[in-house]
């Protein structure tokens, strides 16, 4: 598995797509190589910076209202 095949095994984990071999497949992956540890936790961590900042957005008054 390539490193483009890995990111999107990570994507389809975070939208809970994963069927129970490639959960299994994800697993193995992290436990055998660090590589693959530290792009899963940077991956998830830019997806929690991103969900915070679009929570930040939608929650600031809209320009223009009131």
């Amino acid at each position: 598995m390539n490193d483009v095949e890995f990111l999107e095994l990570i994507m389809r984990y975070q939208d809970g797509g994963l069927n129970a071999t490639e959960l299994a497949q994800l697993e193995n992956q992290l436990h055998c190589d660090a590589h693959r540890r530290r792009m899963f936790a940077e991956v998830q961590l830019q997806s929690a910076v991103l969900a915070e900042q679009f929570r930040q957005e939608a929650l600031q008054p809209q320009q223009g209202s009131l």
